[in-house]
């Protein structure tokens, strides 16, 4: 078995996230071993749709760095959920119930060898609840139905040139923005955490 030893993502105290395919299977070269046991993860790295720099649109992504985007995006939005239950921010809660949560993965998803798997497979629902057991789940809301309709939402209109690339579609992996948010809705994610709002934009560099 060959595996490799990447800083930071062998610290201890570095949550280190791994990536599987859209069919659920991890990726060969998604790093595992040793040095990454007890504070790792995985997550979808496939089929993830993204932005495509300069010309404002988006196609789908695949690779460990689309899975550590996802990751820390949902370490972010739990993290604010806590300050807008009025709690204190805990980062390393937050890691915490993500790693103690983290669904075994199969052998035939981690190739026979559970190594590769880290953790676990990352399972937002069940970390939200580990996090905020006395938050009532909320009942699915409407969301769009395509991925048209979750840009024009955004206020991005730019979508990829007709037979560009495009997610795939797998059982039970949401093909869409919109899918994903409706699924983690009817897996009983609260709908506070999808309530991002757009940060004010400073009149001064950051350092003033």
């Amino acid at each position: 078995m060959v595996v490799n030893s990447i800083a930071p993502a062998i610290l201890p105290g570095v949550l280190a996230v791994g990536a599987h395919r859209a069919d659920g299977a991890m990726f060969l070269y998604s790093n595992h071993g040793p040095a990454y046991a007890g504070h790792g993860l995985t997550t979808l790295g496939e089929a993830v749709l993204g932005a495509t720099p300069g010309d404002g649109g988006i196609k789908a992504q695949k690779g460990t760095c689309v899975a550590v985007a996802l990751v820390t995006g949902i370490a972010a939005l739990l993290v604010s959920l806590q300050r807008r239950l009025g709690q204190p921010a805990d980062p390393l809660a937050v890691r915490d119930a993500l790693l103690a949560t983290a669904r075994p993965c199969t052998p035939d998803q981690s190739h026979g060898e559970p190594m590769r798997c880290l953790n676990g497979y990352l399972d937002l629902p069940a970390a939200t609840a580990r996090l905020f057991p006395d938050l009532p789940p909320a009942p699915p809301e409407p969301a769009p139905s395509s991925v048209e309709q979750a840009c024009a939402a955004a206020g991005n209109r730019s979508l990829p040139p007709a037979g560009g690339p495009s997610p795939a579609t797998v059982a039970g992996q949401p093909s869409s923005p919109a899918q994903a948010t409706t699924q983690a809705h009817d897996a009983g994610v609260p709908a506070a955490l999808f309530d991002v709002r757009p940060i004010r934009r400073r009149d001064r560099p950051i350092g003033d």
